[in-house]
């Protein structure tokens, strides 16, 4: 049997990543307007193949997402994951038309109960953590905030976002800041909010909002997290100017807006 892919015009309902699907008895046609498209047909007849290797269905399919997003986390801060590892998850994500990888790169552990409550809750600075991407800062006495143990670097992870971003995935660097930022804070501790405790807030409100420094500390954070940004959206492309930033504080969300904006206009 043959498979013949094409890239006619067709509805706005396929849009980039939908396809249709024109099974013969010895062959099957493939359109789409995009690769990606095409794509994602060859991951249905892999998948038709595995539910039946004997024969195929004939018969006519279109096929497209319901939503435009549908994306997987994985954690990689807390826990050492290789660059083979993610590109193997990506491949599988392609294979099951997920588009939006978010890859953790900082955090540390955060089990109340192992590093301290209330007035021991300074404990928690002595958890394990990591950022897990190479990063040109340091503090005046050298120090990086770079994960010792294992890291990517800036080369690596920059194919990797363009090596995936051309067969339909999104690779977002996701970095974790104001809190478990314990990656960041060991190096500049006039960062850190210590000697405090979580006290109660109102409704859906988070207790970060609460204990981020103010003034002059609230300026050298806004400045510190302005700087690790930049580095991380120089990684970026033009198609994907977006990072992800775990957090509940506005001015930072706001900050993180402005930036993608920056980065579109490269």
């Amino acid at each position: 049997m043959h498979s013949t892919f094409l890239l006619p015009l067709l509805t706005k309902l396929l849009g980039d990543e939908g396809y249709t699907m024109n099974i013969l008895s010895d062959r099957i046609n493939v359109a789409s307007e995009s690769t990606v498209g095409n794509m994602y047909g060859m991951q249905s007849i892999l998948q038709m193949y595995k539910s039946n290797p004997d024969a195929f269905s004939i018969g006519t399919m279109r096929d497209y997402p319901r939503f435009s997003t549908r994306g997987f986390v994985l954690d990689a801060a807390r826990k050492p994951v290789s660059m083979d590892m993610l590109k193997e998850i990506s491949r599988t994500m392609r294979y099951y038309k997920m588009n939006d990888f978010h890859v953790h790169l900082s955090d540390n552990y955060i089990w109340l109960e192992d590093y301290g409550k209330l007035d021991q809750e300074n404990q928690a600075f002595d958890a394990y953590d990591a950022f897990r991407l190479e990063s040109g800062l340091t503090n005046d006495a050298g120090e990086s905030p770079t994960a010792e143990d294992y890291s990517f670097s800036k080369k690596e992870f920059k194919e990797f976002i363009q090596t995936e971003r051309a067969v339909g995935v999104n690779i977002v660097p996701e970095i974790d800041v104001p809190a478990h930022a314990n990656s960041f804070t060991k190096v500049w501790p006039e960062l850190k909010v210590t000697n405090k405790t979580s006290s109660p807030v109102p409704t859906g409100l988070s207790s970060t909002i609460w204990i981020f420094p103010k003034r002059k500390p609230f300026r050298r954070s806004r400045k510190f997290s302005m700087t690790i940004l930049t580095e991380v959206m120089l990684l970026l492309t033009v198609r994907q100017p977006f990072i992800s930033v775990q957090m509940n504080f506005l001015t930072i969300i706001l900050l993180t807006v402005t930036l993608s904006i920056r980065s579109s206009r490269m």
